[in-house]
């Protein structure tokens, strides 16, 4: 199973930055992976929180379905080949 979380075009991916918002690249994301039928292609599950005890919540929620935890993103941040800080 593949999970994924971004789309990234091609060009800017190559030139290692994306301008475009993260809520922008995810939304099309999603349009795309409305067109496949493949069950083995899936988007990651999201959530859009408003603050930081929704944020807590949310991790804590995950950790009692015994999952891991869960990951913050910035919906404004442009996309570049380093690590997030």
């Amino acid at each position: 199973m593949v999970m994924v979380w971004d789309a990234i075009p091609i060009d800017e991916f190559m030139a290692g930055r994306s301008d475009l918002a993260y809520k922008n690249r995810f939304g099309i994301l999603e349009k795309v992976l409305g067109t496949i039928t493949d069950p083995r292609i899936q988007c990651i599950p999201s959530k859009i929180v408003h603050s930081i005890q929704e944020a807590q919540d949310h991790f804590t929620e995950m950790l009692n379905l015994g999952e891991e935890g869960t990951m913050l993103k910035d919906g404004d941040i442009p996309w570049g080949d380093e690590r997030s800080k």
